[in-house]
């Protein structure tokens, strides 16, 4: 019982950086108004390391604490947050973060996956604008003469697949990177068999 708590404490603080790492990464780059977003990266390492449940967790958190440090529009998103996480937690059952190159196939169907979750919350309820950068390009697709639907599937479209498959390639690498003692040490038991199939290679 009290080895179960102790895994639990320690992939509890593992979700708890990440999420951490993801209000960071998106207080920079809403400060820029970038068209990509990047703060997905701790949900979907929380997701590959620790399982789907902490990577639920994290999202959670990350679109709760975020409505307070980054922008108050994200607790709309949870829906597109959480559909990243069984997203990835698939893509990780198909063997598709075995590499760089899978791990960019992934970035691209999470992309759609969140684009297509997003978008009717954009236009329903924020009319295009969700006060980020990506508002850049949904006003551009205004302009060209699109309904507010279209303009604003298009701006996803544009940005997604950018933003995701940085966040995939990055997580792939980060993975490959840590050590075998983190791994034994905080029993990470899931990901020992998810490492074996890591390389580095295309």
């Amino acid at each position: 019982m009290m080895q179960a708590k102790h895994m639990n404490w320690n992939k509890l603080s593992i979700v708890l950086s990440l999420v951490a790492l993801n209000l960071v990464i998106g207080s920079i780059v809403s400060f820029l108004k970038l068209p990509i977003y990047l703060d997905s990266l701790g949900i979907v390492i929380a997701t590959l390391l620790v399982g789907w449940p902490w990577g639920v967790l994290a999202g959670l958190l990350t679109v709760g604490l975020g409505f307070f440090l980054i922008n108050p529009y994200l607790p709309a998103y949870t829906g597109t947050s959480l559909g990243i996480v069984f997203c990835v937690a698939l893509m990780r059952k198909m063997n598709l973060f075995s590499s760089s190159l899978r791990a960019a196939v992934s970035g691209c169907v999470v992309a759609l996956v969140s684009a297509t979750l997003s978008a009717p919350v954009t236009a329903l309820l924020f009319e295009g604008s969700t006060l980020s950068g990506s508002d850049a390009l949904t006003a551009f697709f205004l302009h060209t003469g699109q309904g507010i639907w279209k303009a604003v599937f298009l701006s996803g479209l544009s940005s997604e697949p950018v933003d995701k498959v940085i966040v995939c390639v990055v997580a792939f690498q980060i993975l490959r990177a840590i050590p075998q003692k983190f791994v034994d040490a905080n029993e990470l038991k899931n990901f020992r068999n998810f490492q074996k199939n890591l390389s580095g290679k295309l």
